[in-house]
């Protein structure tokens, strides 16, 4: 069976706690923090029960996914990954591709395109 990896990252997480850290505002970092963990955690879940998706990393503000080929709907993805920004308040980045090193490759080409963009997939 093939696979489709998706590797995703927030983007602007250590622009924004640096931020807050600078303002000394802990209080905010810590709901910050719980909140991008939330988010994580539930995109992982909504990628599983939408996508039959392994979840290999959710945490810090990164996720990989790894898709049974058969089961990969990008118009789903997009879905989880939308709910994930809105969840966690920030733009989020994605790599897509046959094997992690391309995922992760089309995220870095992604990233460089700006914050919120798609790298590899198709529809």
């Amino acid at each position: 069976m093939t696979s489709v990896y998706v590797f995703a990252d927030c983007d602007g997480v250590r622009r924004h706690i640096d931020g807050l850290l600078l303002s000394a505002k802990l209080e905010e970092v810590r709901e910050f923090s719980s909140r991008l963990d939330a988010a994580l955690k539930k995109c992982g879940e909504n990628a599983k029960s939408l996508l039959a998706a392994d979840v290999i990393v959710a945490g810090g503000d990164d996720l990989l996914l790894m898709i049974p080929a058969e089961k990969y709907i990008f118009d789903l993805l997009e879905k989880v990954i939308r709910t994930l920004e809105r969840d966690a308040g920030l733009p989020v980045s994605v790599g897509i591709g046959p094997t992690i090193e391309v995922a992760y490759i089309n995220l870095a080409r992604a990233k460089a395109k700006g914050a919120g963009r798609v790298g590899g997939g198709t529809r």
